[in-house]
C-alpha cells in the first residue's frame, strides 16, 4: 500500500506542470462562464426596467383634453402620439438589449404600436424582426421564414402574429 501510494505521487509531481496547466484552464474556463453568466443577467434586469417603463406608455390611459391627470399617472391626450411614443421607447429597448428576451419582446410591441398608427410596412419589419429573434432572416439563416404577409393589413389589426410565430417567440430564450 506505501508503495502504491508513494507511487501515486511521484506521478503527480512528474506530471506537475500538465496538472497546473490543466488547473488553470479550468479556472479561466469557470471564471469566463462566471463572468458571462453575471454580464447576461445584469443586462437582462435593465432591459426589464426599460421594457417596463415602455409598457407604461404602451399602457396609459387617453384622457379627454380637459380631464386632469394624476401626478404619477402616464397619460396621453391622442392615441397617435400614445402609439408613437410607445413605439419608439420599444424601438430603443430593442436596439440596446437585442440579445436579451425583453429586447426581443419590445420588437414585437414596437410592431404593435407602429401598426396601430398605420405604418404597416415599418410594422410588418418589426414583427418579422421579432419572430426572427432579433436575426437577420430566418430563411438566410437556413431555418423556416415564419410569414406574417398578412398580418399587419388593416382587418387583422387586433392579432398581428399567427399563434404558431407567438410560441416561436416565447421559446427564443430557450434556444
Amino acid at each position: 500500500m506505501r508503495e502504491t501510494f508513494a507511487h501515486g505521487a511521484d506521478a503527480v509531481l512528474s506530471h506537475q506542470s500538465l496538472t497546473a496547466y490543466i488547473l488553470l484552464a479550468a479556472i479561466i474556463i469557470a471564471l469566463g462562464v462566471f463572468g458571462w453568466r453575471t454580464y447576461a443577467e445584469r443586462q437582462t434586469v435593465k432591459a426589464s426596467a426599460a421594457f417596463g417603463d415602455a409598457m407604461k406608455t404602451f399602457q396609459a390611459r387617453v384622457r379627454a383634453p380637459g380631464e386632469p391627470a394624476e401626478p404619477t399617472e402616464v397619460t396621453y391626450v391622442d392615441q397617435k402620439n400614445k402609439w408613437a411614443d410607445a413605439g419608439q421607447k420599444f424601438r430603443d429597448v430593442a436596439a440596446k438589449y437585442p440579445r436579451t428576451r425583453p429586447g426581443q419582446l419590445a420588437n414585437y410591441y414596437s410592431g404593435l404600436s407602429l401598426e396601430r398608427i398605420d405604418k404597416y410596412d415599418d410594422a410588418r419589419k418589426a414583427l418579422q424582426s421579432a419572430a426572427n429573434g432579433g436575426s437577420v432572416s430566418w430563411s438566410e439563416n437556413g431555418r423556416p421564414c415564419v410569414s406574417i404577409s398578412s398580418a399587419c393589413t388593416p382587418p387583422m389589426l387586433p392579432c398581428p402574429l399567427p399563434l404558431y410565430s407567438w410560441a416561436s417567440l416565447l421559446s427564443i430564450s430557450r434556444q
